[in-house]
C-alpha cells in the first residue's frame, strides 16, 4: 500500500526483508489470480477421456462431475480472494491456504489435472512461510456482516434441501437408508451424489442446489475481504485526551477534534504520550493538523502509520506543520502547501506605526460608539445562536466541523470566548480562543460577526484578544488557518496541483473568500507558517483530494 515509508513503520526484524517478502506475496497472487481463470476455464473445456475413465474406476461419476463444480468455485473465489492477498491482507492469506490446497484436490479428482494441482502445491509452499508479512486486518464490521450472511445461507440451503427433498421425494431415488442430516451436509458441501432427479422439477431442484450454496460462500467472502471501512475503532477515554492536549497542545485543532466525530489513536510507553485525531473515508485516512505528543515524535508517527496499515487506509495529514512534516518528508512522503497559519508574535506587537493604522482606527471607533465587551455565558447563547444563523446563511448555510469548532453551547463554554455588543445590546459579532500550553500561545477559533454590524467589530474585538493575550504573558497569538493562501510561495512536490489552488484562490469567490480571509488577518501583520498536506506519493493524491473534498462537504 505505501511506498517509502516501510522503513519507518515497519519492525526493525522486518525492515530489511519487508520488500523482498512483499514481492513475493504479490507474486503469488497475480498467479492466484490467473489461477483462477485456468479453473474457470479447465472446468469447462477440460475432458481428457483416458484419465477420466481412469478416474471413474476409483470415483462415483456424481463425486467427479461435483468436483468440476467445486473447481469452478475456487476459481470464482480465488479471483476475489487475489486482490486481498496483493494487499497482504492477513485473512487472504488463510482462505487463499486453504483455496490452493482445495483446488488442487479438486483438480486430481475431475481429471486427474497434475499440472494445475502442481502449481497449486507450488504457490501454497511459497505462500505458507509468508504468514508473518500478511499484517493487513479485515473490516470488523464486514466479518460480522458476511458470517451473518453465510450463517443465513446456510440454514436456508438446510430448508430447502429438506423441502425438496420432501416435496420431490418419489422423483430423488433417495436410499431410505440414508438419513435426512447426511443428506443436507452433503448439499452444504455441494455434493449433490445421493439424490437422482427423475424429472425437470427435480432435476431443477437438484441444479439450484449449487447456486444457492455458491452464493452464499462467495457473498460471504466478498464481506470478509472487503477493505476496512468501519467509522469506529475501540473507544478511547476522552478526558485522557484532553488532559494531554491541555499539558502539549501546540495547534487549535488539537482540542476541537476531541469533540468532533473524529477517531481517535493514542499511543503511551516509556518514551511517547500521544494521540492524532483523524476521519476514514473511501480508505483514506485524513489526519487534521499536527498529533499531540509528549516525547519521541519519530515512534509515535511509526506506531500511527503501522496502524493505518494494518487497517488497509491511506495516510495523509491536512495542515501538518514543523517536526511532523519534516518526519514524513524524510520518510518519502509528498507535499503540497494548503495556506498558512497566521501567528502574532506578542513580545514585538504593538499598535505604533502607519501600518496599524486601521486596527487603531477600530479601537477608537469602539470607544465613542460604547462598544462592550462580555465573556460568553449560558444567558447569552440565544444571541450567538441568531448571530450564527445570519453568518451561516451568509456563508452557504453550511457548518464546517472538519478543520474547526462547532458553534454549541458546550463548546464555546470550554473555551476563552469573549462577545461584543453595542451600547443597545445587540450582539455584533464573538470570537472564541483556545489555549496552546506547549509554546505558551493562544489561538482563535471561531470569528463570527452579524453580517449587519458595522465596520471594525471584528477588528476591535480580535485586537482586544491579542492584546489580552500580550498582558497575561502569553508567547503568540494564533490567528488561524488561511486555506490556499501563499501556496505559490511554498515547497510543493506537485506543480499541478499547487497551480491549481493557486487559481482556485484567485479565482473563487462563490462559496469561500480565501482572499478576503488573508487580507482580513493580514492587517495584523503576522508571521506566516506555511501548512501542508501530505500523503505516500503521487499515486494517492487523487484519492486523497477527493476525501478532503467530502470530508470539507460533510461527509
Amino acid at each position: 500500500m505505501y511506498q517509502k515509508n516501510e522503513a519507518l513503520i515497519i519492525n526493525e526484524s522486518l525492515k530489511e526483508n519487508f520488500a523482498y517478502e512483499r514481492m513475493w506475496i504479490r507474486i503469488v497472487a497475480v498467479c492466484l489470480f490467473i489461477m483462477g481463470i485456468i479453473d474457470i476455464l479447465s472446468a469447462w473445456f477440460s475432458f481428457d477421456y483416458i484419465r477420466l475413465n481412469l478416474l471413474k474406476q476409483i470415483f462415483e461419476y456424481q463425486i467427479i462431475t461435483g468436483s468440476r463444480f467445486l473447481v469452478i468455485i475456487t476459481g470464482i473465489a480465488s479471483l476475489i480472494i487475489a486482490p486481498a492477498l496483493y494487499r497482504q491482507k492477513r485473512i487472504a492469506w488463510y482462505v487463499s491456504i486453504g483455496l490452493l490446497g482445495l483446488s488442487g484436490f479438486a483438480h486430481i479428482i475431475k481429471g486427474a489435472d497434475v499440472e494445475e494441482a502442481g502449481l497449486g502445491l507450488v504457490l501454497l509452499g511459497i505462500l505458507l512461510p509468508l504468514f508473518k508479512y500478511c499484517r493487513v486486518k479485515s473490516d470488523p464490521v464486514r466479518l460480522i456482516h458476511g458470517r451473518t450472511i453465510l450463517l443465513a445461507s446456510i440454514l436456508f440451503v438446510a430448508a430447502y434441501t429438506a423441502l425438496g427433498i420432501y416435496v420431490f421425494s418419489d422423483q430423488l431415488g433417495i436410499s431410505t437408508n440414508t438419513p435426512l442430516w447426511h443428506i443436507i451436509a452433503n448439499a452444504l458441501m455441494f455434493d449433490v451424489s445421493g439424490l437422482h432427479p427423475t424429472g425437470l422439477e427435480s432435476k431443477f431442484y437438484v441444479d439450484t442446489l449449487f447456486v444457492i450454496n455458491s452464493i452464499a460462500y462467495i457473498t460471504g467472502l466478498i464481506f470478509a475481504l472487503s477493505p476496512v471501512i468501519a467509522k469506529r475503532l475501540p473507544d478511547i477515554n476522552i478526558d485522557k485526551l484532553h488532559t494531554l492536549a491541555n499539558e502539549c497542545a501546540s495547534q487549535p485543532v488539537q482540542f476541537f477534534t476531541l469533540s468532533n466525530d473524529y477517531q481517535h489513536f493514542y499511543y503511551k510507553n516509556d518514551n511517547v504520550d500521544g494521540y492524532i485525531s483523524y476521519k476514514v473515508i473511501n480508505r483514506v485516512a485524513l489526519a487534521i493538523g499536527n498529533p499531540c505528543v509528549k516525547g519521541d515524535l519519530k515512534e509515535f508517527v511509526s506506531k500511527w502509520l503501522l496502524m493505518l496499515f494494518e487497517h488497509d487506509w491511506v495516510p495523509a495529514v491536512y495542515q501538518a506543520q514543523g517536526d511532523f512534516f519534516e518526519i514524513l518528508k524524510t520518510d518519502g512522503f509528498q507535499a503540497v502547501p494548503v495556506g498558512v497559519e497566521a501567528v502574532i508574535m506578542l513580545e514585538t506587537f504593538s499598535l505604533d506605526g502607519k501600518a496599524r493604522q486601521q486596527l487603531r482606527t477600530a479601537k477608537n471607533k469602539a470607544q465613542k460608539e460604547g462598544w462592550v465587551l462580555k465573556e460568553y455565558s449560558a444567558e447569552y447563547w440565544n444571541s450567538v445562536k441568531n448571530l450564527d444563523n445570519k453568518w451561516l446563511t451568509n456563508h452557504g448555510n453550511k457548518e464546517n466541523s472538519f478543520a474547526m469548532g462547532q458553534c454549541t453551547p458546550e463548546y464555546l463554554e470550554s473555551t476563552r470566548t469573549v462577545l461584543l455588543f453595542d451600547k443597545n445590546n445587540n450582539l455584533l459579532a464573538y470570537v472564541n480562543n483556545i489555549e496552546l500550553p506547549e509554546k505558551n500561545g493562544r489561538s482563535i477559533d471561531l470569528m463570527r460577526r452579524d453580517p449587519d454590524s458595522p465596520p471594525g467589530a471584528m477588528d476591535y474585538i480580535i485586537l482586544n484578544e491579542i492584546l489580552q493575550a500580550k498582558e497575561e504573558g502569553k508567547t503568540f497569538y494564533d490567528l488561524g488557518f488561511s486555506p490556499l493562501a501563499k501556496v505559490d510561495e511554498a515547497f510543493s512536490d506537485n506543480k499541478i496541483v499547487t497551480n491549481l489552488f493557486k487559481m482556485i484562490y484567485e479565482k473563487q469567490r462563490k462559496y469561500y473568500d480565501f482572499q478576503g480571509l488573508y487580507q482580513f488577518k493580514s492587517k495584523f501583520l503576522p508571521v506566516w507558517e506555511q501548512s501542508y498536506l501530505v500523503c505516500p506519493g503521487r499515486i494517492n493524491l487523487p484519492q486523497v483530494l477527493i476525501a478532503l473534498l467530502d470530508l470539507n462537504k460533510g461527509k
